[in-house]
């Protein structure tokens, strides 16, 4: 799950309450292959399109998730997003212990393609380490969101901001003071906490502080993740109570300052849909020919 490309993220890991404890020192994490792989397995194999999806998947290996298949770009629903995948399919996942790098694509950016960092098709990476009732737990995932953030990719700290809703932030801060508990395990100061008014983030649903899933119907309180970097703000990810999802393109951006432009990454989603459409016997989404007349 992520929020719209524009300037907010989209992405989202789950981490399950009481598992803050748990979690293991980057420096025990396996080595990663020129090649992509990882020198002690369990990634599911494959090779990565960016460090950040490689730093990813050891990430989430290391805390003994269990790999989902990609999705499909195609849904076959063409009333919502032109049957295009739209997220990471997050919200309907069942179980715990599972991750995945899902590709997708949103209609809604073509107007916002001149922005900085809104891509054509963009890859989520969520982590599900508890239980998936985003309404009941608690926001303990920002713990591991902030371990893979600032100690696996190596972000500095005093770059991270964050956005929620001023009704959220009784939970998110847990424990009754003016920040949660990692920011004092990460060094972070309280003042880097945006509160925006609920109504008008859970009537923008761009994980700002709420995010709605339109294919699924499902919406959720969040906490998003912004880096700045040479006057830029981007949102790299999403937290949930029940873990949280990030975006790999921005997650690159933050630790090499390279981003692709629109226009570089469009041929490879047509491409993609293209080949996607042929191999399933099935015609072109309705959203492709939106991208082809005013994606460029």
């Amino acid at each position: 799950m992520l929020g719209p490309m524009s300037i907010s993220r989209r992405d989202l890991l789950v981490y399950g309450a009481g598992m803050g404890a748990a979690l293991p020192l980057i420096g025990n994490l396996p080595t990663a292959r020129a090649d992509g792989g990882d020198d002690e397995g369990g990634e599911g194999g494959g090779s990565y399109a960016t460090e950040a999806e490689r730093r990813f998947a050891r990430y989430a290996s290391a805390m003994q998730c269990a790999r989902l298949a990609e999705l499909s770009l195609l849904t076959g629903d063409n009333s919502v997003n032109g049957g295009i995948r739209f997220d990471d399919e997050m919200a309907v996942v069942t179980g715990s212990s599972k991750w995945r790098l899902q590709r997708a694509a949103r209609v809604g950016d073509i107007e916002h393609r001149t922005n900085p960092g809104v891509l054509p098709m963009f890859t989520i990476g969520f982590v599900i380490l508890g239980d998936t009732n985003g309404q009941t737990q608690a926001f303990t995932s920002l713990d591991a969101a902030l371990q893979f953030l600032v100690q696996a990719c190596g972000l500095p700290r005093e770059g991270l901001s964050f956005t929620t809703t001023d009704a959220v932030a009784p939970i998110f801060n847990g424990n009754g003071g003016d920040a949660p508990p990692a920011f004092a395990v990460f060094g972070l100061d309280p003042s880097r906490v945006t509160y925006r008014p609920h109504a008008e983030a859970l009537a923008a649903g761009d994980g700002s502080g709420w995010f709605f899933d339109p294919r699924n119907n499902v919406g959720f309180p969040t906490v998003s993740i912004e880096f700045t970097r040479g006057g830029l703000t981007l949102e790299l990810g999403e937290v949930t109570r029940s873990g949280f999802a990030i975006g790999t393109e921005r997650v690159q951006w933050a630790m090499t300052g390279a981003i692709p432009t629109w226009n570089q990454v469009l041929p490879t989603l047509l491409a993609r849909i293209r080949a996607e459409a042929h191999r399933a016997h099935v015609q072109l989404p309705a959203g492709y020919g939106q991208f082809i007349w005013l994606g460029p």
